[in-house]
């Protein structure tokens, strides 16, 4: 009976470290490898019956099918997650399918569909509450209440974020409050921070949400400073990165945003056909 208790303790250790594993994997933006490892977890988890790792399962596969732009499925997929996260008693429960829901509206333009009351009582109330300022920021862009996001990203800037799982996402909804504003001021900065990221995905929570690739940011953010040939050369790469990633969602804006800047690239020629793809009013 040790022996055996000792094994199945150590396979529930095995499993926890896979649920991780699966984390890092989708942060470096190895998806090959990250689809693997989830197919590792979800066999381990259903052998061991653990609802508390098998809610993961539905969870994953609502992200990838929210990134690739199956909305109906992502949406059927995030609510069995939940459901069946809730039943196990996890806290995330609750929190991520939330995540997902918000990054639906978000590559969908759907800023007026977005909860700004929960928003607000994070800020307010969670300990996590500077995580959330940028992606207020973000919201407040798209909503056109300018000076309210301005204040908010000022916000955010005199009070850093550490340099833990939510830094990246951060700078990136900072990156792309400045680019709806149409604000070079902070520009810059998002622009060095990001830089070393490029080709890397900007993602939040446990393998949760994606931006997409920083390239987009980086294109974006050049474009602010002028500077042409560095953003269609970031855009470009965003386009062929997202495509890896099996981020369609993101591929569209990055389309979108070069489209803007050089509408006779033939990357950015093909942003209508994308769209029409993912059921979304073309540009």
């Amino acid at each position: 009976m040790i022996a055996a208790a000792r094994e199945t303790g150590e396979r529930h250790a095995e499993l926890q470290a896979r649920n991780w594993r699966v984390a890092d994997l989708f942060e470096l933006g190895d998806m090959p490898a990250f689809r693997e490892e989830v197919a590792r977890h979800a066999r381990l988890a259903d052998e061991l019956r653990l609802p508390s790792f098998q809610w993961y399962t539905p969870l994953w596969a609502a992200m990838q099918a929210l990134l690739a732009g199956r909305f109906d499925e992502a949406d059927d997929l995030a609510a069995q997650a939940k459901e069946q996260g809730v039943r196990a008693g996890d806290r995330n429960a609750e929190l991520f399918p939330e995540m997902l829901l918000f990054t639906g509206q978000l590559v969908r333009d759907e800023f007026h569909q977005v909860d700004i009351a929960f928003i607000e009582h994070k800020i307010a109330n969670s300990p996590a509450g500077p995580a959330y300022a940028s992606s207020y920021a973000w919201v407040l862009a798209g909503l056109g209440e300018t000076e309210r996001a301005r204040a908010t990203l000022e916000h955010a800037i005199a009070h850093p974020h550490a340099f833990d799982a939510n830094w990246m996402s951060a700078q990136a909804e900072c990156a792309d409050t400045c680019v709806l504003l149409g604000d070079a001021t902070h520009a810059a900065v998002f622009y060095d921070r990001l830089l070393p990221y490029a080709g890397r995905p900007a993602t939040a929570g446990r393998a949760v949400a994606s931006y997409g690739a920083v390239d987009r940011h980086l294109g974006g953010l050049a474009a602010l400073l002028g500077r042409r040939e560095d953003a269609v050369r970031h855009l470009r790469a965003a386009i062929a990165r997202n495509d890896e990633l099996g981020c369609t969602v993101w591929r569209l804006h990055s389309q979108r945003w070069l489209q803007r800047i050089s509408p006779e690239d033939p990357l950015a020629a093909s942003a209508a056909e994308t769209a029409r793809a993912l059921g979304l009013t073309p540009p």
